[in-house]
């Protein structure tokens, strides 16, 4: 279960970097960044 979450973690990290990295590559691209930084994730029930 600790390797799981571990495992987890690891991999939002690097999605969190990519994404760092993608909107540097794009300036434009920062003010959408900070859009979607304000808005929580939100899911629909179905």
């Amino acid at each position: 279960m600790l390797k799981q979450a571990l495992y987890d973690c690891f991999r939002l990290a690097i999605a969190v970097e990519l994404s760092y990295r993608t909107f540097q590559a794009f300036p434009g691209a920062q003010s959408t960044a900070r859009g979607s930084r304000r808005r929580p994730l939100t899911f629909r029930r179905r």
